[in-house]
């Protein structure tokens, strides 16, 4: 039999230590590897659709993860997803001919 503290504990999803920040991080360093590849391959002179949405893919990631961290561990997470999507926007936005990129 358990506790009624127990079984709040266990009702509680924001209470329970799991791991899901460690996905959370593999996933936020895989996709800033990935646009960073993508980005290399197929960024030029001119204006590549590719090259573009890798830039952005950063972005869509950080607004995700800002709706879904439960911890403070995934909240630093976020934050850095956040830092690492604004450093991607300005290649972006360079490519529209706003500012001058990184």
């Amino acid at each position: 039999m358990t506790s009624p503290r127990q079984e709040a504990e266990q009702a509680d999803p924001f209470s329970r230590p799991d791991a899901r920040w460690l996905l959370l991080l593999a996933g936020t360093v895989s996709l800033h590897v990935a646009s960073a590849a993508l980005f290399a391959r197929f960024a030029g002179d001119g204006f590549s659709w590719v090259a573009f949405l890798a830039c952005l893919l950063p972005a869509c990631w950080a607004v995700y993860l800002l709706s879904t961290y439960r911890s403070f561990v995934e909240r630093m997470i976020t934050w850095a997803a956040l830092a690492g999507a604004v450093y991607w926007a300005l290649p972006a936005l360079a490519m529209l001919g706003l500012g001058h990129g990184a």
